[in-house]
């Protein structure tokens, strides 16, 4: 076949074919069959949790000190229940028991009540102790009322459960209590009382509104649960440490020659934030760094001590290219902005101040890219729900046009005790554990996780420890939401949320677990004289991909961030060009290597070019919430004329939007759904509400939201291929439709939020034609062209070239 003719991308102009108020589909449910339960075990379990809770409490009240003369206290119970909490649930147990809910989390099945009416407590736990001493709880009664059986346990909400430190930090943050129930009456008394005695006692902090949280700096332990025992408007004290993967010090003889970097105009800006970028002679001219604002360490932005941030840039400058060209003279497709953040491989880190200085990178530069691969040294546990970091950091991209390309962080310890002694880790059982989940933020929904694999880029047969190049890399992390656990019900699981979202190469170690040998990647030291060092990890994938998004920005430059990540997941593939398990994989399960690799490796080419026998449309629309709306896309009928059976076209799908988040809510932290399907060629009125079996055309919607415990994703991607006759029945059209709905257990309060904003959203089309009998078209980019709407999507030298012509 020859080589294809390139083309820009298409923007899809097709006219909406109505908006309507969109009808799910009935389904038929079947009845649960009611049985007389067996009490007992409650009544044992509320009789124990009842006694702990009076104790704790009484212990709290001895805590703390009545010389401050904090006007006003609040107690606090953690209940869980034995499936998610209702909105419904929430209005009847405020009403009846005085509790108010200020944070939900295990999938809103574990949820901290604020107290916020004594008296009307007292009848909870008189229900309670109702319920343990009656003979059959299964009989109605006016002793308690039902809803208490949907508890499965309770406990009184101590220090030792907010605490989650145990020595001084140089920075705490204490995240505060927030609901408007009690805010007035309780909390701003309390908050007032604090910020006095955190100025009394000469104790630095900043307040950061958004995530109702106060970072305070270098205070003792003492101090701190001093803090928590008397001021009860804070629901957890955590600290976040961050590392990086130990650097190499492996330099490679013969490798350490310069090198020239060329300078296009209007390149991209990316941001590093990282260790700081040494103005080594390849990158001094590509750094914009004029001052020390960006320095949160007290050194220089300019100044890597670490060797961690120079390397890092590098590959956002370069990308793949730094590997694959053989010239000694390369184009840089982005210019960088140190944003130092850490001066040491492990250190506490202000988020506070990161989220500043993204915002003034963006305001001041027009930084519109970010590589962040310092993640937290913990591990994220399982089914934990979305940090107080990737709160701020989604809900930062959801205010800017930013993206930010946040590495899943490293395994850093590779070994297991075996008998006594020290071995490594079993590749790939070791995934299944809870220490190989990823790191905060990586959770972060709006922006984009990044995995490892473990090539090099080097061609050669020499494998590291991971059994093929191909493979998540040993020391890559997984998405820590465990969709294998019993306590999520299927219609709970949702196989489009998982995390990373796509992987590069990292590079891989040794079988003797040596991180600076020949498997590892290559990569530039911020030492003299330009040395090259030996290294792996998702650090240096992350700017790989971000290199790839500098490309399509560039190239692109009217497109907004959400659309270039979806043009990344639209292109990616499994690095093993099957969707075949691997053999080595076949005793996990899909969700574990899903979990892994997310949608797989970016493709380039495919991100920036269409061709003739390949088109890549883009939508770029917004939709209201409870709505539907769909557009026709016609298919050329020269396509018709093909004699086969088999598929003609392929086509893959990627929809992706941003969103404002729900704070301290594990289940609705994603308030909205937006999904997409291909269906017939029908009107809108018999796609809405009617059967999918009747209307769809290759496959059903790209995410299924009918129960309303059901976790949502905003970003989804689907495949599948078109047959002659398939295409011919529709006379050679397809209705792409659009859906949105709010979460089903939004409260009152957070639909008035949401309830009157529209929502942006980007969609990906790639169709491609496949060959038959070796034998393409070269027609397809022209005729689609031609019987749809569209624009050509203006490129950056097409701009340069009008202005010229000016």
């Amino acid at each position: 076949m020859a080589n294809p003719k390139i083309y820009s991308h298409l923007f899809f102009k097709n006219i909406v074919e109505g908006v309507k108020i969109y009808k799910q589909p009935q389904r038929y449910i079947p009845p649960i069959e009611e049985s007389e339960k067996d009490y007992n075990p409650m009544q044992t379990t509320f009789k124990s949790c009842l006694n702990k809770f009076t104790k704790k409490q009484n212990e709290r009240y001895h805590k703390r000190d009545i010389k401050l003369n904090i006007p006003i206290h609040i107690d606090y119970i953690e209940i869980t229940f034995f499936e998610y909490f209702t909105p419904d649930l929430e209005n009847k147990y405020l009403l009846y028991y005085g509790l108010s809910p200020v944070k939900y989390e295990l999938y809103n099945e574990k949820v901290l009540f604020a107290i916020s009416d004594t008296q009307k407590f007292e009848v909870f736990k008189k229900e309670i102790l109702n319920f343990t001493n009656t003979e059959n709880p299964n009989i109605k009664t006016e002793l308690f009322k039902n809803i208490i059986k949907y508890i499965k346990e309770f406990e009184f909400l101590t220090s030792e459960k907010i605490l989650t430190i145990n020595e001084k930090k140089e920075l705490t943050y204490l995240n505060l209590v927030d609901n408007p129930d009690i805010f007035q009456s309780h909390i701003k008394p309390i908050e007032d009382n604090l910020i006095l005695f955190l100025k009394q006692k000469n104790i630095s902090y900043k307040y950061d509104k958004f995530s109702n949280s106060l970072e305070v700096v270098n205070t003792d332990i003492e101090t701190i649960k001093f803090i928590a025992d008397n001021f009860d408007i804070i629901h957890k004290v955590n600290s976040f440490k961050a590392g990086i993967i130990k650097p190499s010090t492996y330099n490679l003889p013969g490798r350490s020659i310069g090198y020239e970097i060329k300078i296009k105009k209007e390149i991209p800006i990316i941001g590093i934030i990282d260790t700081g970028i040494s103005p080594v002679s390849s990158l001094k001219q590509l750094i914009i760094n004029k001052d020390n604002q960006f320095d949160l360490t007290g050194t220089s932005a300019l100044e890597d001590n670490t060797d961690h941030g120079t390397s890092v840039a590098n590959l956002a400058v370069l990308g793949s290219a730094f590997y694959l060209s053989e010239e000694k003279i390369f184009h840089a497709d982005a210019k960088v902005l140190s944003i130092k953040v850490l001066d040491n491989k492990h250190g506490n880190i202000s988020y506070f101040e990161i989220v500043r200085l993204i915002k003034k990178a963006y305001e001041e530069h027009n930084v519109k890219i970010f590589v962040l691969t310092i993640c937290n040294e913990k591990h994220k546990k399982d089914n934990e729900a979305i940090s107080e970091y990737a709160y701020l950091i989604d809900r930062l991209t959801y205010e800017l046009d930013i993206l930010i390309f946040i590495s899943t962080g490293n395994i850093n310890d590779l070994t297991e005790f075996n008998n006594n002694r020290s071995t490594i880790v079993k590749y790939p059982s070791h995934f299944i554990n809870e220490t190989a989940n990823i790191c905060v933020p990586s959770e972060s929904m709006n922006n984009i996780t990044i995995g490892a694999i473990a090539d090099n880029f080097e061609n050669n047969k020499l494998n590291g420890i991971t059994p093929a190049k191909e493979l998540p890399a040993i020391y890559t992390r997984k998405f820590n939401l465990n969709y294998d656990a019993d306590m999520l019900t299927s219609t709970q699981k949702n196989n489009k949320l998982f995390k990373p979202d796509v992987v590069h190469y990292g590079g891989d170690c040794d079988d003797n677990l040596y991180v600076d040998k020949e498997p590892a990647l290559t990569v530039l030291s911020s030492k003299s004289n330009l040395s090259f060092v030996k290294n792996i990890g998702t650090s240096y994938s992350a700017p790989l991909v971000a290199n790839i998004a500098a490309k399509i920005l560039y190239k692109y430059p009217k497109l907004n961030m959400q659309t270039i990540k979806a043009l990344i997941i639209n292109s990616a593939q499994r690095p093993w060009g099957s969707f075949v398990k691997p053999d080595v994989f076949k005793s996990l399960s899909d969700n574990t290597l899903r979990h892994l690799i997310g949608n797989g490796l970016p493709d380039t080419f495919k991100c920036l070019n269409s061709t003739d026998n390949e088109v890549t449309l883009i939508l770029e629309d917004e939709i209201q919430p409870e709505t539907i709306k769909a557009y026709s896309l016609k298919i050329p009928d020269y396509l018709n004329k093909i004699i086969t059976k088999r598929s003609i076209l392929e086509v893959s799908a990627t929809l992706s939007f941003k969103f404002l988040p729900v704070k301290n809510s594990h289940l609705t932290y994603c308030p909205i759904h937006i999904t997409f399907g291909f269906f017939r060629n029908l009107p809108l009125d018999s796609i809405n509400g009617s059967k999918l079996a009747e209307t769809k055309f290759c496959t059903s919607w790209a995410e299924d939201y009918y129960f309303k415990g059901k976790l949502l994703s905003n970003t989804q991607k689907i495949s599948f291929s078109i047959t002659p006759n398939s295409l011919i029945n529709e006379n050679n059209q397809i209705k792409i439709a659009i859906n949105s709905k709010f979460h089903k257990l939004l409260n009152s309060i957070q639909l008035s939020e949401y309830k009157n904003k529209t929502n942006k959203f980007s969609m990906i089309i790639n169709i491609k034609e496949k060959p038959i009998n070796n034998i393409l078209s070269g027609r397809l980019y022209n005729e689609l062209s031609a019987i749809n709407t569209v624009e050509v999507i203006g490129t950056i030298e097409q701009e340069i070239e009008l202005e010229n012509s000016i």
